[in-house]
């Protein structure tokens, strides 16, 4: 289930919004995305592994644009 901080904070999911902050998205794909959600895996278009982290994005064609938040890495 991701990287939990002591204050239960999840790095993924926070990186990730980040990353969606940065995003211009027309067509609203990443509305599913939730900042109080614990478990990225659920989300449209993440990939993860068998433990629980996330491994992908598929966002080709999604008709986003924007640059990638340092946050990710």
């Amino acid at each position: 289930m991701g990287f939990l901080s002591p204050k239960g904070v999840n790095y993924e999911v926070a990186a990730l919004m980040s990353m969606k902050n940065r995003m211009r998205d027309e067509y609203h794909v990443l509305d599913g995305w939730d900042i109080n959600s614990v478990d990225p895996c659920t989300w449209y278009m993440v990939g993860c592994s068998s433990e629980g982290f996330v491994i992908s994005l598929e966002m080709a064609s999604m008709g986003l644009s924007g640059t990638l938040s340092p946050s990710i890495g």
